[in-house]
């Protein structure tokens, strides 16, 4: 068993692009509807308790988001077997090296973050349960003050899929860091 948890978020501006690729990355969705200030995120966890799954997911909200940002919502609902695979071990790490002794995003040059999780996949359809991985390592670069070099390198590995890598390299001329 397992539930979805949800969390609005209601930031201080409207979150920027790479903001968004960032929760992307470290949750199971993450959407904005443009215009506004709020962040919606979905994230599956395999727990049998409902309590246990909203404070697991408010902890790892709480330190995805930019400082100044509020928890608005934040609700759980059963998965009703729409996910099939339960997560074994999921981490993830970031890391932010600063020119200055206090880095915040405005003042970062190099953000660099990984996640890998391990997941155990049991069909509904009769087919033999496996195991899949998937990690992405990824990377921003600042080069000026509205401008970065975002790098991304996925792989995952499962008995279906067999090996897939993919690497993504994008210029960013818009860049602006949450605060």
């Amino acid at each position: 068993m397992g539930f979805d948890v949800h969390a609005v978020i209601t930031l201080r501006k409207a979150p920027s692009e790479a903001l968004m690729t960032e929760l992307d990355h470290r949750f199971g969705l993450a959407s904005h509807e443009l215009g506004t200030k709020t962040v919606s995120i979905t994230e599956h966890v395999s727990v049998n308790d409902e309590a246990d799954a909203i404070a697991f997911v408010r902890g790892l909200v709480e330190e995805a988001i930019p400082q100044g940002a509020v928890i608005s919502e934040l609700t759980a609902s059963t998965d009703a077997g729409t996910w099939i695979a339960n997560p074994v071990m999921q981490c993830s790490a970031a890391a932010r090296i600063a020119a200055t002794k206090t880095p915040t995003p405005s003042n970062s040059r190099l953000w660099l973050r990984g996640r890998l999780i391990v997941l155990g996949v049991a069909p509904d359809d009769g087919r033999a349960r496996y195991v899949t991985t998937s990690t992405v390592i990824s990377s921003t670069m600042k080069l000026g003050d509205t401008a970065a070099l975002h790098l991304i390198g996925e792989s995952s590995y499962d008995d279906r899929q067999h090996g897939q890598l993919r690497a993504l390299v994008v210029l960013d001329l818009a860049f602006a860091p949450e605060p």
